[in-house]
């Protein structure tokens, strides 16, 4: 369940009935009805609308339905659609789907990918988070990955919610990884996006007091919204920064007190993104680190990143007090910004 602003979820299971808020079923693995079976969730706003349900059966058919609210408080439109379950055990091939309750598991069933009651997609190792969409509350209904590779999560009137920034590719799988990993592969398996995740100890993350930058290209507020460059969400306004062309452009990190880091975790501003940002405005940014703010060591120039996923950086358990991505000339753009105390 979310608080008052979110919807309510309840669940109707066979010719029984049994109703219950979304909490209840947060520690539900997945839907797994019989035969005879349609699992159904209603999802509801907080004024006690309905606005969509899902229903899967354990033929591995899911369909999904969505309703428009009117300024009357009638059910004014219904879209309503038929999506595949899953046929392989954690994969998603083309064109295969999970809904609401629904996960993914990694071969050794220890990393999940769940489609959360309130349309949050998250991926965990045991309990432990390691990625997440950022779409608690968006009323996302169902995760597909589409014929070109695209993995979306659509909302009510087929209404994306997010987008992973990466397609046009055949032979499209998502794979749950027992190493906590999540990639897609396309033809020859080769990784077309990846959440960049481990299951190793996975460090300790470090919470930067603040962030800073040298300019602000489209009022985004990803770098002062709590949590905004730690959501995993690369292309809401709110969760992603933009600078104007320069020839340095700065986006900084505060830890508040110098500390030893092994590495940081960055995304880039989404393709997707408003103001059409994508993986070229993260790569080729220099990596620096300072105790004072003006003497600065170099780690090294981003290389590697693509649209949806993370990158790693490694800067070797220096001690630091800031740290800069730089650009001597154009654009600099990130989705997500993450430091870490110690190796995975």
């Amino acid at each position: 369940m979310r608080s008052m602003g979110s919807d309510v979820v309840r669940q109707r299971r066979g010719l029984g009935h049994w109703f219950g808020v979304a909490s209840a079923f947060a520690s539900l693995a997945s839907v797994q009805p019989s035969l005879a079976q349609v699992a159904e969730t209603f999802i509801y706003d907080v004024h006690g609308r309905l606005t969509g349900t899902t229903d899967v059966n354990a033929a591995g058919v899911a369909g999904w339905s969505g309703y428009s609210i009117d300024p009357a408080d009638n059910i004014s439109a219904r879209s309503i659609a038929a999506v595949a379950f899953p046929s392989t055990p954690s994969r998603l091939l083309e064109n295969e789907s999970i809904t609401l309750q629904q996960t993914i598991y990694s071969p050794n069933n220890n990393v999940t990918l769940a489609l959360q009651a309130d349309g949050d997609l998250v991926l965990r190792c045991g309990t432990a988070v390691k990625w997440s969409s950022g779409t608690a509350g968006a009323q996302a209904q169902f995760l597909v990955l589409q014929g070109d590779g695209h993995l979306v999560l659509y909302g009510p009137n087929y209404t994306p919610v997010w987008w992973n920034g990466a397609y046009g590719f055949t032979g499209a799988f998502l794979q749950v990884q027992n190493d906590g990993n999540l990639v897609v592969y396309s033809t020859g398996g080769v990784p077309r996006w990846a959440t960049g995740t481990s299951c190793g100890g996975g460090g300790t993350e470090v919470v930067p007091v603040s962030f800073s930058t040298t300019s602000n290209y489209g009022g985004y507020t990803g770098l002062t919204t709590s949590g905004g460059m730690r959501d995993g969400n690369f292309n809401s306004p709110s969760s992603i920064h933009g600078t104007n062309w320069g020839t340095t452009e700065i986006i900084q990190a505060n830890l508040g007190t110098s500390q030893a880091v092994s590495r940081i975790e960055i995304a880039s501003a989404d393709a997707s993104a408003p103001g059409g940002w994508g993986a070229y405005y993260t790569n080729g940014a220099a990596v620096e680190y300072s105790n004072d703010g003006v003497n600065w060591t170099s780690a090294g120039t981003v290389s590697g990143v693509v649209d949806g996923a993370y990158t790693s950086i490694s800067l070797g358990g220096a001690t630091m007090l800031y740290i800069r991505l730089i650009r001597t000339s154009g654009y600099l753009g990130m989705g997500d910004f993450r430091v870490y105390q110690s190796s995975p």
